[in-house]
């Protein structure tokens, strides 16, 4: 409404000026208000460019704004599926524990019960005393479950390390970053189609970054898709939602001003994300 009322106020005085340019033998006049004319166009177009420039800048932060919200959604997604597996593991352990009972195997029951629990105590320990985030070290615990059904393997190394907390690093950003470059490398394995495999992963932080990354041995990544691998639709995997997940890699990896690197061979493939912590 603020806008509109000010074009109308130009306009009139385009239109004065205007109608005092057609009066004749006003030489000097006319040349002035033809100066005013030329000033007022030259204005006006200023502050329409100005008013776009400034309506796009508004449309692009809505844009990043959504597509952040979007992030975190499939983060949250990312744990809400690692522990449905996690649970679905369970529940046939479980069914094994039933059955020992009925068949009156009470000490075979026992020992399957100890041998699960501390294999799983193990697990999350080795977790928990390297990724000290319990949003990170959940989605580790669930793509393990993901990995072991698939007969895959995901091996933290042992010298990976991350806080709590990452001054100014989302851990729903990480858990994107992370979760997508392990669901690449088991979407490679699927595409080999090699019956076991391993996938190694390796995060650091320290003062200035976060260092995430992950090696697989699928036989690598094809050359005439190998730039293009982080862009929206490009996948080495056929259907119709894939091609999403590192994309949304590269949107985060933009946003804190980091940057990725890719290293592949007729073995393997390893890709390596750097978040800093001031951008």
């Amino acid at each position: 409404m603020k806008w509109t009322y000010k074009v109308f106020i130009s306009l009139i005085v385009l239109v004065i000026l205007i109608l005092i340019w057609l009066i004749p033998e006003m030489v000097i006049l006319k040349i002035a208000t033809s100066c005013i004319i030329i000033l007022f166009i030259i204005l006006y177009w200023y502050h329409h460019r100005h008013h776009l420039v400034e309506k796009q800048k508004l449309y692009q932060q809505k844009d990043y704004e959504i597509s952040m919200l979007h992030d975190q959604l499939k983060g949250y997604k990312k744990i809400a599926k690692a522990l449905r597996e996690q649970k679905h593991e369970f529940q046939n352990k479980s069914h094994v524990i039933l059955g020992l009972i009925r068949m009156n195997e009470l000490d075979k029951a026992s020992e399957y019960i100890m041998q699960n629990v501390y294999t799983t105590n193990l697990t999350s320990d080795y977790y928990l005393s390297r990724i000290k985030d319990d949003q990170i070290s959940a989605l580790f615990v669930g793509k393990e479950v993901q990995a072991v059904e698939q007969n895959l393997q995901i091996r933290l190394t042992n010298d990976s390390y991350l806080s709590q907390h990452h001054q100014g690093i989302s851990s729903d950003d990480l858990i994107v970053v992370i979760g997508n470059l392990i669901d690449n490398s088991i979407d490679a394995y699927q595409v080999s189609k090699k019956p076991i495999g391993v996938i190694e992963v390796h995060v650091f932080e320290d003062e200035k970054e976060i260092l995430i990354r992950v090696t697989d041995e699928a036989g690598g990544i094809k050359e005439e898709i190998k730039d293009k691998i982080f862009e929206r639709g490009v996948t080495t995997k056929a259907g119709d939602t894939r091609g999403t997940g590192l994309a949304l890699v590269r949107s985060i990896i933009e946003y804190y001003g980091g940057y990725k690197k890719i290293d592949t061979s007729n073995i393997g493939a390893t890709m390596t994300v750097v978040l800093p912590k001031e951008n």
